[in-house]
C-alpha cells in the first residue's frame, strides 16, 4: 500500500508535472497520496513494525531522508525555477514514514519526559491537522506579497524555502489560535481545533 502513494508522487512530481502542471487539489487531493499513512497506522496499531526494527535504523533513516528532502528541494527549486511545488516529493513521503515510526516507537514513547520542548511538539502535533489545511492559503497569501513587494528571490533559494516554511506554519497557527478563540464548536469541527 505504501508504494502507491510513493509511485503516485514519483509519477507527478518527476514525469507530469515537467510536462503539464497540475493544481495541488489534482495531484495532492487523491487517496492514493496520501494511502501510506493508512497502512502505517494499521500496521503500528497491530505491533508490526514497532518490536521488530531498532529505533536506531529508524533513527538513521529519517536522518537519511532528511538529507535527501534537501537535496531533492534543491533539485526541484533549480529545475522548476521557483520556490513552490516541493512539499509532497517523494523524499518527503519516506521522510515522514521515518517520522512516524520514530513517534510512535516504543522507545520514544518509554522516554518520553514532559518539559517545554515536549509542550511545545505536542502543541504542535494539536494542531496540525489545522496547519494542513490552512497552510496553502497562507503559503498562497505570502507568495502574493512578495511578489507585489517586486522582490525576486535569485539566490539561497534554501533558505528562503525554509524561511517560507516557518513563516507559512507560524501563520497558519496564529490564524488556528485566533479561529479557536472566536468559535470554538466551529473551529472544531471546520478545523480540528
Amino acid at each position: 500500500m505504501g508504494s502507491i502513494s510513493f509511485l503516485w508522487v514519483f509519477v507527478y512530481v518527476y514525469i507530469v508535472q515537467p510536462v503539464h502542471p497540475l493544481p495541488l487539489v489534482l495531484y495532492g487531493g487523491p487517496i492514493c497520496c496520501f494511502i501510506v499513512y493508512f497502512a502505517l497506522g494499521s500496521a503500528l496499531q497491530q505491533d508490526k513494525l514497532k518490536e521488530h526494527i531498532p529505533i536506531r535504523l529508524y533513527i538513521i533513516a529519517t536522518c537519511l531522508m532528511l538529507v535527501i528532502s534537501c537535496a531533492e528541494a534543491y533539485f526541484l527549486m533549480e529545475r522548476n525555477d521557483s520556490l513552490t511545488g516541493i512539499g509532497l516529493k517523494p523524499s518527503a513521503v519516506l521522510f515522514s514514514v521515518c517520522m512516524c515510526l520514530i513517534l510512535y516507537s516504543d522507545r520514544c514513547a518509554a522516554n518520553y519526559s514532559e518539559n517545554t520542548v515536549s509542550k511545545q511538539l505536542c502543541n504542535l502535533g494539536r494542531y496540525s491537522y489545522g496547519i494542513y489545511l490552512l497552510h496553502m492559503y497562507c503559503l498562497s497569501v505570502l507568495h502574493k506579497l512578495i511578489v507585489k513587494t517586486g522582490y525576486e528571490i535569485t539566490s539561497f533559494r534554501l533558505f528562503w524555502w525554509a524561511a517560507y516554511t516557518f513563516v507559512v506554519l507560524l501563520l497558519s497557527y496564529i490564524l488556528l489560535r485566533i479561529a479557536k478563540k472566536i468559535n470554538p464548536k466551529v473551529s472544531r469541527l471546520c478545523l480540528g481545533v
